[in-house]
């Protein structure tokens, strides 16, 4: 009897100093936020949120670099939040409305690069060839765009190579020009391999009146608003507080690891990306200048924005 009271104090002491054992210690600990970034410099601002904890949620950020296959993930519930081109989470809302745009993060993250032409802007390529990542990717409808507007687009012979395979088909002069985002765009700038032609960002804003066009953007699914709204919602300003703050050597090291890429190159990338997170009706007025621009018909309605 004596040894059985023992054990039962025991028990007792050890529950209380250890919280109950597994399950009262998982009671207290946070929900896991897992958000799915492509291994470029867009997702800097998601990055540095890494271990962070939002709404009793602690953010884990993945690394991926197959945009297709990670929105087929997000789908089948292996990540919450989804970072990838505004075009591919559009084009899946269209299809069925699963999706639901919680921000677009980076509005201008591409060059046109060449090796041998004359640094003179869209005109340079009358005549000459281009690269673009495929048919119908978001790059060429926004080069159809531009060239339209400058007279061009009847002069300019457009082709399509992947983007990782862009830069040696360039260097070995078997193009004229390549269309690429960074950090492509600013290693072969810093390496004195190529120099930019023209920046998307610039020429979209002298063709629109503002710089801004759907690049990059964030997606959740539309089943998990109703459980979730407010940690979407409180992502969506924790990303647009480090956007205002701006980013420490020691979160600038973090970034150059995660991407695998030297310190220098991820400032450089950095400042010539175009990120901003306006309020939503700033951000709608965006997409809808953008797809009239681009005549595309697929301009979504406002119920695509998460409040």
């Amino acid at each position: 009897m004596r040894q059985f009271n023992f054990i039962l104090v025991l028990m007792l002491f050890l529950g209380l100093s250890s919280g109950w054992g597994l399950g009262q210690r998982e009671q207290h600990s946070a929900q896991i936020l897992t958000i799915a970034v492509p291994r470029t410099i867009s997702s800097a601002p998601l990055l540095v949120l890494e271990g962070k904890t939002l709404e009793s949620n602690q953010i884990q950020v993945n690394i991926y670099d197959d945009h297709p296959l990670a929105l087929a993930e997000f789908l089948a519930g292996r990540s919450d939040v989804l970072l990838t081109g505004y075009q591919l989470g559009l084009s899946r809302w269209h299809a069925d409305q699963g999706v639901r745009h919680l921000a677009t993060v980076v509005w201008g993250v591409s060059s046109i690069l060449t090796k041998n032409l004359p640094q003179e802007g869209l005109e340079a390529l009358r005549g000459k060839t281009i690269l673009v990542p495929f048919a119908g990717s978001p790059l060429e409808v926004q080069l159809k765009a531009l060239l339209k507007s400058a007279n061009l687009l009847d002069t300019v012979t457009i082709d399509y190579s992947p983007i990782t395979q862009m830069p040696a088909l360039l260097l070995q002069g078997r193009t004229d020009a390549i269309a690429v985002p960074e950090p492509i765009v600013s290693r072969l700038v810093l390496q004195n391999q190529a120099r930019i032609l023209m920046n998307f960002a610039t020429e979209w804003e002298r063709l629109t009146g503002d710089a801004r066009s759907p690049q990059v953007s964030l997606f959740v699914k539309s089943s998990e608003l109703s459980q979730r709204l407010k940690v979407f919602q409180t992502l969506r300003d924790a990303v647009r507080q480090k956007l205002t703050q701006g980013y420490t050597d020691q979160e600038l090291t973090l970034l150059a690891q995660r991407l695998e890429i030297p310190v220098e190159l991820a400032k450089k990338a950095l400042a010539s990306t175009l990120f901003s997170l306006p309020d939503n009706a700033t951000q709608y007025r965006l997409l809808e200048t953008y797809h009239r621009y681009v005549a595309d018909n697929l301009a979504p309605k406002s119920e695509f924005l998460v409040p």
